[in-house]
């Protein structure tokens, strides 16, 4: 089951690195991740840009706040699953794989 993650970022270049790890290191490894830069003026696009997992896709816009980056994120999808991280956030490895689990049992 593909499952897509979006990332709202704007100005968290400090943290992104931090996130995209979490996600490579998911135990559910059926997933897209789409980096969604809301007009950041810090390195975060660039940190996204030098990541060579090809699940990982960065889109830009410009600022209009995170429901809307979640938004242009949403219209890049090809998931059956959504999954929405903060770029200042991460997950532990079973995360995308117990919520896969979960949503099957439904």
């Amino acid at each position: 089951m593909l499952i897509s993650v979006i990332i709202p970022l704007f100005n968290k270049g400090a943290y992104i690195d931090r996130a995209l790890d979490a996600i490579a290191s998911q135990t559910h490894a059926d997933l897209e991740v789409v980096v969604v830069d809301d007009g950041s003026t810090d390195d975060g696009p660039d940190r996204v840009r030098r990541r060579t997992d090809p699940r990982v896709r960065l889109v830009s816009q410009r600022n209009a706040g995170p429901g809307a980056a979640r938004n242009r994120g949403l219209e890049d999808i090809r998931g059956e699953l959504v999954a929405f991280l903060d770029a200042d956030d991460a997950w532990m490895p079973e995360y995308l794989e117990n919520a896969a689990r979960a949503f099957e049992r439904l």
